[in-house]
């Protein structure tokens, strides 16, 4: 926003890619790609004969990029050899905004 303002307002010409839109809830994994899908992180990264631990996290930790504490649980999890699941999420289901929430 800050490059369009200046070219906007300024003598600039800063190349401004389109505003893209990030997703309200997905998969989170340190060492996965983001926008994995469930069933392929599944497939890639959790054994049957393990426990599955589920991690619920505020969608504003992963746009922050405040991940640390989620990173350090995981790998201290994985450790132990349980199967990993982190997911965050915007909690209000919100219909027009595509928001599913808690539910």
């Amino acid at each position: 926003m800050l490059l369009w303002l200046a070219n906007r307002f300024g003598v600039y010409s800063f190349t401004v890619r389109e505003p893209e839109m990030l997703p309200w809830e997905g998969i989170y994994h340190p060492q996965f790609p983001a926008g994995i899908e469930l069933q392929s992180y599944i497939k890639k990264n959790c054994l049957s004969d393990r426990l599955t631990v589920g991690i619920l996290f505020y969608r504003t930790h992963w746009l922050s990029g405040n991940t640390l504490y989620f990173d350090a649980l995981i790998e201290s999890l994985e450790k132990q050899r349980a199967n990993v699941i982190p997911v965050f999420l915007h909690t209000i289901c919100d219909e027009e905004l595509g928001t599913k929430g808690l539910q």
